[in-house]
């Protein structure tokens, strides 16, 4: 488990930046006007940027995926059938839960792995 963890969380990384690129290329590649739906991009990346801090082995940043995972199923129950809860809970609903499952399962394994020198 020692050694598949750094290979895990980059192939998560390499995954949601490719998530986030498509995302981007869909929403702006016929863009007429801006509408709230082009904000999820923009979401899709800040879970790109905490995770690159999971992959640099910041603990700040995992809580803060984490607490945006918790915000995502909050707007995602109780605004599910509005503009808001379709554009800020659907951002990636229930995959992001199972990203940080699998961190805080692999927390000890990663965050306390020493750099090799």
């Amino acid at each position: 488990m020692k050694y598949a963890s750094p290979f895990i969380i980059n192939a998560i990384l390499i995954f949601l930046i490719i998530l986030t690129a498509y995302t981007f290329y869909l929403f702006f590649s016929d863009y007429t006007q801006f509408t709230i739906y082009h904000f999820s991009p923009f979401l899709n990346l800040v879970y790109v940027v905490l995770w690159l801090g999971i992959v640099l082995r910041k603990k700040w940043s995992f809580l803060l995926f984490v607490s945006f995972c918790m915000f995502e199923t909050i707007i995602h129950l109780f605004f599910y059938n509005t503009n808001y809860g379709e554009v800020f809970g659907k951002i990636l609903f229930p995959l992001n839960w199972l990203f940080a499952i699998l961190v805080l399962i692999l927390y000890k394994v990663h965050f306390t792995e020493k750099e090799s020198k």
